[in-house]
């Protein structure tokens, strides 16, 4: 492996424009050198996704993705994200969001094995700094198979 460190960006998946507003001022003050991508839909995600144009370039990629959302909520995407190719599906590490702590939706993160972690809104450096350092394990994790 290259002692290089990986080319991570970042994509929101969330039709708030206050919690897209929270991570992009944050990305712009704490991660200025790491790209980042959002989708107010998650069923124009899943598309960019299919056609493999979502942050080209890029070793690995947060993707967080809101639960509650309209047309499509985040585990029907992630049941969708599972059936994209593998090799799409291993770019990314899927974190969930949501500002409410619901225990049906937390049974359900932790039902789907492509859910690396739940993440409570709103985001701030301390988080976004966990999840890039959640996404570096989880790209080297896959590097090793």
């Amino acid at each position: 492996m290259s002692d290089q460190e990986p080319n991570i960006g970042l994509v929101l998946i969330d039709d708030s424009f206050i919690d897209r507003t929270i991570v992009s001022k944050n990305m712009e003050l704490f991660y200025p050198n790491r790209d980042m991508e959002y989708f107010i839909s998650a069923t124009d995600a899943l598309e960019a996704l299919k056609a493999d144009t979502v942050l080209v370039g890029k070793d690995h990629c947060a993707l967080l993705l809101d639960i509650h959302m309209p047309e499509m909520n985040g585990f029907s995407f992630v049941d969708a994200f599972g059936e994209l190719p593998e090799s799409v599906r291993n770019r990314f590490a899927i974190f969930m969001l949501s500002s409410s702590i619901d225990g049906g939706d937390m049974s359900k993160v932790e039902d789907r094995m492509l859910i690396k972690k739940f993440v409570s809104k709103p985001l701030n450096q301390e988080v976004l700094s966990n999840i890039f350092k959640w996404t570096l394990e989880s790209y080297n994790a896959s590097r090793e198979h």
